[in-house]
């Protein structure tokens, strides 16, 4: 295990220093030294998501039809969900490549919305100002979500994974393979024994 540290804690995506946030800039350093290894794949766990199935992540990549497998948006606002990712090797300089070219901070434009773009050909052809962080209150910053869900929906350049959950609930531990984050009491109780069922 390789413990990488950074010269500064760039913040959270809503209050950061420079143009990207913390989170940000470890997906950079995590990508670059991911394509500097004799790796096949990114495969990013964030720090609070826990996952049961035994070889989930082989599973993952044996689903995968393009080069990039995010989590599902389920019932979140955003595109995707960041708690476990996968980015094939070749892929990585034209999704930093494409990531880099945005010009918009992660407070204006989220990183979930940017790692969504950079993985979306269609949408890198759109103005930056389609996708800004907006006010949802009233109709045209309304009607401008949705029709970020339908490009995203019909039009992503990426999977999703072909099993819940990340943040979104219930968390069916019945099923074969799943991840999920911010698990309460009951919760971790059920992923010990979801667990102990896979070693037994």
């Amino acid at each position: 295990m390789e413990f990488v540290s950074m010269d500064v804690n760039g913040g959270h995506s809503t209050s950061h220093i420079g143009k990207y946030a913390g989170c940000t800039r470890c997906f950079f350093v995590g990508l670059a030294y991911a394509y500097a290894s004799e790796a096949d794949y990114w495969v990013y766990v964030e720090q609070d998501a826990l996952l049961f199935g035994n070889g989930i992540v082989e599973h993952a990549i044996d689903n995968m039809n393009s080069d990039f497998m995010f989590g599902d948006r389920g019932n979140t606002p955003q595109p995707l969900q960041q708690s476990m990712m996968i980015i094939r090797k070749s892929a990585i300089p034209r999704f930093l490549n494409a990531y880099a070219r945005i010009k918009a901070t992660d407070e204006v434009i989220t990183p979930e919305m940017k790692f969504a773009i950079a993985s979306t050909k269609v949408a890198q052809w759109l103005p930056e100002s389609f996708f800004f962080q907006r006010d949802y209150s009233t109709f045209k910053n309304k009607l401008m979500n949705k029709l970020q869900y339908w490009l995203f929906k019909y039009g992503r350049g990426y999977d999703v994974f072909p099993f819940g959950f990340g943040r979104t609930k219930p968390v069916n531990f019945d099923e074969r393979y799943g991840y999920f984050q911010h698990g309460d009491d009951q919760e971790l109780q059920n992923y010990r024994e979801a667990v102990n069922k896979d070693v037994s």
